[in-house]
């Protein structure tokens, strides 16, 4: 295990590495309480904007664990969050597309944990993962390592690795890293697949970014579906559904569970969905706005009608 950079004996007693206890601790944060990723929904395309109930954020997480844990559950928490595209297929079925490519942002999010400074200087940051309306951001603590540049990423360019340790380690596991140094090429192709903007890179004073932007075609199509389904009630809901209608998972999980039970209430939908009633009622109006559900009678004694 001392081969490995798991342990070590260097001042006369054994005790873990660093890489040791983020690849096999049980629980890391116990001992590295700063080594987490926060994961914020922003109701807007700025830190600052709020919600209509006067929401900063639509939704939030503490992610800990090891890294193989940390990643899952970032890329959980996004998939929760961001839109899909519903799709009707060749035989006729519907399909629930991502709006963004999930194996871009796994490829990111896993190079934000290999590559950050994990040194005494930063250890009071955390990698920091942003959903805003229009593009993702993830923002981890430590600029480029040595003499990397941005211009390399990418490229056969060799660059240099800050954290050895680890990246022997995940690349023996194989969970984390498959392929190395093909990360920005896989993330700058899945995006393209998509027809989406290529991954932006950007080096700032002692971080790292890499933004994904939504294709600005498909924000211009959403928003017409959008004035469409308000102006022609159930005949624009049902053409919006066949197209591109953008929905969260939570907005899909909500539709699920009306069509199941139209008298369902509010608070039963946050119970089972274990979010906000806030996020509830949000989403909801949401879905009014773009021709997909009507609300039947009261709010006390009415039902849910789903205009597919």
């Amino acid at each position: 295990m001392k081969l490995s950079g798991i342990i070590d004996n260097s001042t006369g007693e054994i005790y873990p590495t660093l890489a040791g206890i983020l690849m096999f601790g049980e629980y890391p944060q116990g001992y590295l309480p700063q080594l987490f990723i926060a994961c914020v929904v922003v109701p807007g395309t700025k830190l600052g904007d709020v919600g209509e109930m006067g929401q900063r954020f639509d939704d939030n997480k503490r992610v800990e664990g090891t890294i193989d844990e940390m990643l899952d559950q970032t890329l959980t928490f996004i998939r929760r969050n961001i839109g899909t595209k519903i799709v009707i297929n060749d035989d006729g079925k519907r399909e629930n597309i991502p709006e963004y490519p999930m194996k871009a942002l796994r490829e990111a999010i896993a190079n934000a944990l290999i590559h950050r400074d994990y040194s005494i200087s930063r250890e009071s940051a955390y990698i920091y993962v942003q959903i805003y309306d229009d593009r993702i951001e993830i923002i981890n603590p430590g600029d480029l390592y040595g003499n990397n540049r941005i211009e390399n990423l990418g490229t056969d360019v060799m660059l240099e690795s800050r954290n050895k340790n680890i990246v022997r380690l995940l690349e023996e596991t194989g969970n984390v890293i498959e392929n190395r140094h093909t990360g920005i090429s896989t993330m700058r192709e899945e995006m393209k697949k998509m027809g989406l903007p290529e991954p932006e890179f950007q080096s700032l004073r002692g971080d790292f970014k890499v933004i994904f932007r939504k294709e600005k075609k498909d924000s211009i199509e959403q928003k017409s579906g959008q004035k469409s389904g308000q102006k022609s009630g159930q005949k624009s809901g049902q053409k919006s559904d066949s197209n591109k209608t953008a929905l969260t998972n939570n907005q899909l999980n909500i539709l699920g569970l009306i069509t199941n039970n139209p008298q369902i209430t509010q608070i039963e939908i946050a119970q089972i969905l274990n979010i906000g009633r806030t996020t509830v009622t949000d989403n909801i109006r949401k879905m009014r706005d773009m021709g997909l559900l009507e609300r039947m009678g009261s709010d006390r004694k009415g039902y849910w009608k789903f205009l597919k």
